[in-house]
C-alpha cells in the first residue's frame, strides 16, 4: 500500500506573494478588454430563471463525477447521494486551493468516509484526471469541427489530438508505465529513497491493475464526456442569463479553454485570473467580442463560485447525516 502524504507544511510567505502576483498577472491579461459599462450592463441583466438552469447543469456534472468515482473504485460502493456530496466539497476545496492541492481532498475523504486504501484513491484520482484531459480534448477536436479560425485550424487540431492521444495512452498503460518506473528507479543503485520510491511505483501499479480489472473503462469514458457536457450546458446557461446570444455549439469551443486552463496546475486561490484567462481566450477563438468575453468571465465567475459554495454546504449537511460507508460494492 502506498504511505500516506506528508502533512502540509506552512506555506511560505514568497509562495503566497508569487501566487498574488500570478493571479493579478492573469487578471490582468484577461480583463485588458473589459469594458466596465458593458460589465455593469451584464450584471444587472441576469435573469434568475437561466442561472437556475445553470445551476442544476453544474449538479448534474457532480452527479456524473460520483458516477465516475463509483465505477473507479474496487474496494468500496459508496451511496451515491453521499459520494455527490464528496464531489462538492472535492470541488470546492479544488476552487480556493492553489495549485490543485485541493486535489488531496479527496484522499482523506476516501479513506475517512469510506475506507479506501490511500493507494487506490490516488489511482482513482490520477485516472478520473487523465480520462478528463482525454475528455476535454475529444470535445475540444469537436469544437474545432463545429468553428475554429482558418489561421489556425490546423495548428490546434494538432496539439488537441496529440492531447489526447497522450492521455489516452498514459491511461491505459498507467500500470506497466509505473512497474517500468519502479525498476528504473530501482537499477543499480541501494540508496533507500529510490528503494521507497521504488516501492510506491510498484504499489501504483498493482492499484491500477485492480481498478483497470474492472472492466469499467467504456461506461468511464461516457460519464466523463457527459459530465464535461453538462460543465458547457452551465457556461452556456449562465451566457443566457447574462443576455449574451451566443450559440450553444460555438460556446463548447469557449468552455472547452476554460476546461483546459482550469485543468492546470497553475491555479491560483479561488482561481481568482487563471478563470478569466481560460474564458477569455476560449470565447475569443470562439468569436466572442473582447468586452463581452471579460465582462462575462467576471460574471460567470462569480456565478460558479456561488453555485460550489451553496452546493457544498448543502453537501456538509448530507454528509453530517450519516457516514456513508458501503462496501458492498
Amino acid at each position: 500500500m502506498l504511505d500516506p502524504p506528508p502533512s502540509p507544511r506552512p506555506q511560505r510567505p514568497w509562495k503566497r506573494i508569487l501566487l498574488g502576483v500570478l493571479a493579478l498577472a492573469f487578471l490582468a491579461l484577461a480583463l485588458r478588454s473589459l469594458d466596465v459599462a458593458v460589465l455593469r450592463d451584464t450584471l444587472a441583466s441576469a435573469r434568475p430563471g437561466p442561472l437556475a438552469l445553470a445551476l442544476l447543469a453544474y449538479v448534474a456534472c457532480y452527479v456524473a463525477r460520483a458516477i465516475r468515482f463509483r465505477l473507479l473504485l474496487v474496494s468500496a460502493a459508496p451511496p451515491l447521494v453521499d459520494l455527490t456530496a464528496v464531489m462538492a466539497v472535492h470541488n470546492l476545496s479544488n476552487m480556493l486551493l492553489p495549485a490543485r492541492t485541493g486535489e488531496l481532498s479527496w484522499l482523506a475523504l476516501a479513506k475517512d468516509r469510506y475506507a479506501v486504501p490511500l493507494g487506490e484513491s490516488a489511482v482513482t484520482l490520477l485516472l478520473s484526471r487523465l480520462f478528463d484531459v482525454g475528455g476535454i480534448a475529444a470535445w475540444f477536436l469537436l469544437a474545432l469541427l463545429m468553428h475554429a479560425p482558418a489561421s489556425a485550424q490546423a495548428e490546434l487540431w494538432i496539439v488537441a489530438s496529440v492531447v489526447f492521444a497522450a492521455a489516452a495512452a498514459v491511461t491505459f498503460a498507467l500500470a506497466p508505465l509505473a512497474t517500468l518506473g519502479a525498476r528504473m528507479v530501482a537499477r543499480g543503485s541501494t540508496s533507500a529513497w529510490r528503494a521507497a520510491l521504488g516501492r510506491k511505483l510498484d504499489a501504483l501499479a498493482e492499484h491500477a491493475r485492480r481498478v483497470r480489472a474492472r472492466g469499467t473503462d467504456l461506461a468511464v469514458f461516457v460519464v466523463t464526456q457527459i459530465q464535461w457536457l453538462c460543465t458547457f450546458v452551465t457556461c452556456w446557461c449562465i451566457l443566457v442569463a447574462f443576455g449574451v446570444d451566443f450559440p450553444f455549439l460555438r460556446s463548447i469551443l469557449g468552455s472547452t479553454g476554460l476546461s483546459l486552463a482550469l485543468i492546470l496546475p497553475l491555479n491560483t486561490f479561488g482561481n481568482v485570473g487563471t478563470f478569466e484567462a481560460g474564458w477569455v481566450a476560449g470565447y475569443r477563438l470562439a468569436g466572442m467580442e473582447p468586452t463581452t468575453a471579460a465582462a462575462t468571465a467576471l460574471g460567470a465567475h462569480a456565478a460558479i463560485l456561488v453555485f460550489a459554495l451553496v452546493l457544498a454546504g448543502v453537501a456538509t449537511l448530507v454528509m453530517r447525516s450519516g457516514r456513508g460507508r458501503d462496501r458492498s460494492g
